[in-house]
């Protein structure tokens, strides 16, 4: 009888298999072929490993050190903010009125649904120095001068985290709301008020603790994005200006795509995937670890 059901098991999990399997197999040789010359055209049988010569390439570009400087701005300008934000809204919805709710539940989840193509189009009229609504409104409020939010190096990089923040909150609002609406938590939250507990002592002393599976959630899930982003920063800037609001995935783009750098792109790809493992697993044994007792 076991054995009759193990063939269904596997007959029905077989195509997820498969394409997990895949993508594993393209995973290592992506990081194959960053050891090697592979370019546009090259054949098989012409590929030759060079080891570490195209990571070398990239440790003397000063654009790559740019890049992964503008990553780390991304994991913790968007991560940390986002995950606050939607902990905040997730609360508010929980102690708002049923039909204040399902106004807002939609609202707040509805830039989750576009795709970062339209949501950079959208943001980047908002910060338009001359058209966009934001500097029209500063105009109004008695700035003389726009405000060059996606043309000066200094600044471009916060309007497209902030766009970021704008898609992704809805997300992590939707998560934590759903860990606040476990019958446990409610029954602990019910009786912190019955005890006079204030709005706040109940966020940070009954709500925070009780939802470290979905701050695990979120978290990682943030993470992964912001070490991978690149639809919000090819649409709103193309890097610029000059590469400083350039991250190590449009790099990779561009490495392989306008210069015929395959291979060096491959190594970007990898140091991407090593950079999100450096910072996702040890976080994940960590959280594991101290908040469910396991590991």
């Amino acid at each position: 009888m076991w054995k009759v059901k193990l063939s269904y098991f596997l007959f029905f999990l077989a195509p997820a298999l498969s394409f997990i399997a895949l993508l594993y197999a393209l995973s290592l040789w992506t990081i194959f072929m960053s050891f090697t010359n592979w370019s546009f055209g090259t054949k098989l049988s012409n590929l030759k490993l060079i080891g570490l010569k195209n990571y070398l390439d990239l440790a003397h570009a000063q654009r790559f050190w740019v890049n992964l400087k503008n990553n780390i701005i991304w994991l913790v300008l968007f991560v940390l903010p986002t995950s606050g934000l939607g902990l905040l809204l997730a609360y508010l919805l929980e102690a708002s009125p049923p039909k204040v709710e399902r106004v807002l539940r939609p609202i707040f989840l509805y830039p989750t649904a576009l795709s970062f193509a339209v949501s950079g189009v959208l943001w980047s009229w908002v910060f338009d120095p001359w058209e966009g609504v934001l500097n029209n409104l500063l105009f109004k409020l008695g700035f003389n001068w726009p405000i060059p939010w996606l043309d000066d190096p200094r600044i471009a990089m916060f309007p497209i985290i902030t766009a970021a923040i704008w898609q992704y909150g809805g997300f992590a609002t939707i998560v934590f709301l759903a860990a606040l609406r476990s019958s446990t938590l409610r029954e602990v939250i019910e009786a912190a008020k019955v005890d006079g507990a204030g709005t706040l002592r109940t966020l940070i002393y009954v709500v925070l603790p009780n939802l470290k599976h979905a701050l695990l959630i979120v978290i990682s899930l943030l993470t992964i994005f912001s070490l991978k982003v690149f639809d919000l920063v090819w649409v709103m800037t193309r890097g610029g200006p000059g590469y400083s609001t350039e991250v190590l995935a449009v790099y990779m783009y561009v490495l392989a795509f306008h210069q015929d750098l395959l291979a060096v792109s491959t190594a970007v790809a990898t140091i991407i995937i090593a950079l999100t493992s450096a910072v996702l697993i040890p976080y994940t044994y960590y959280a594991i670890r101290r908040w469910f007792g396991r590991g």
